[in-house]
């Protein structure tokens, strides 16, 4: 799957890549996202004002898509909802 990351190599700080496809963890979901974008918060990372960040961290706060897998934890219900990204839970 492609993700936006932030990296070292390029003077933009952020880069396109191909990465494996997470699998949730305990009380976690991945979602399938429809639509992105970038905030605030994903320049502060970008120019290093994020406290804590580190290179090779997915960025894009922002987002809406549709629950494609769940962790351990998790209702069956949420399988298949629409949601939208929370970027101030576990950031």
């Amino acid at each position: 799957m492609k993700a936006l990351l932030l990296v070292d190599e390029s003077q933009d700080k952020i880069a396109i890549r191909e990465i494996e496809k997470p699998n949730p963890a305990s009380g976690e979901v991945l979602i399938q996202l429809k639509a992105a974008a970038l905030n605030h918060r994903d320049q502060w990372c970008r120019i290093g004002l994020y406290p804590g960040i580190e290179y090779g961290t997915v960025l894009g706060s922002d987002g809406a898509g549709v629950v494609v897998a769940k962790g351990e934890g998790v209702d069956d219900y949420w399988l298949g909802k629409e949601v939208i990204i929370n970027p101030n839970i576990n950031w």
